[in-house]
């Protein structure tokens, strides 16, 4: 008896292989034990690709690097064979990645906090991973009281760098509006001479 189409079904290869997706991060990582695939043991998870990987692998990846979204894929069969349901899968790696985004960046100002501010020290350059969630989410360290170390720094300097563009910027456009109008000034000066020379001469009156 078949299997009724858009049914969830259990593969044939089931516990040798599984179907990871990410909508966001890229997620790689060597699994030891695991069957050796094109990279050996290192398994790779493109954003918005999905991609068939051992079972173990799977196992693996889903337990040590949930922090960046990545989930299973739901298999369903169909007419034409097996269909992912990706549309699902995005879904619920963006949740997934919402909230590991939410938890890691509290972790991180609350060890700041603790480790740093708490003890009368500067705080740190902001971690590269940090950064990222920051501008995905649009977090404000300042909110916390979190000024990390060389960071202030910079940021008054890239302001610094954009007002004297600014200022460079306006300096041009006047130098060139000046030359405009010299330009202008000779050329109506130029006119006038011309249409004195081309003036006639009146005659004297007769007395």
């Amino acid at each position: 008896m078949g299997t009724m189409p858009g049914a969830v079904v259990i593969p044939k290869n089931y516990g040798e292989a599984m179907v990871l997706y990410s909508a966001i991060e890229r997620v790689a990582a060597v699994v030891d034990g695991a069957p050796v695939g094109k990279h050996g043991r290192l398994f790779i998870v493109e954003p918005e690709t999905p991609v068939k990987v051992p079972y173990e692998a799977g196992r693996f990846i889903l337990e040590h690097h949930a922090y960046q979204g990545v989930v299973r894929v739901e298999e369903e069969e169909v007419e034409s064979g097996i269909h992912y349901n990706l549309e699902k899968a995005k879904a619920e790696s963006l949740a997934l990645t919402a909230q590991m985004d939410d938890q890691r960046f509290n972790q991180y100002v609350q060890d700041v906090v603790t480790d740093y501010l708490n003890q009368k020290k500067p705080a740190p350059r902001t971690p590269e991973v940090i950064q990222k969630i920051i501008q995905r989410r649009g977090f404000d360290l300042k909110r916390y009281g979190i000024f990390p170390l060389g960071e202030r720094e910079s940021a008054n300097m890239e302001k610094v760098a954009a007002l004297e563009a600014e200022n460079k910027s306006k300096d041009e456009q006047l130098q060139t509006l000046q030359r405009q109008m010299a330009e202008l000034a000779t050329t109506v000066a130029n006119l006038k001479g011309e249409d004195a020379k081309n003036e006639e001469p009146v005659p004297a009156r007769k007395r």
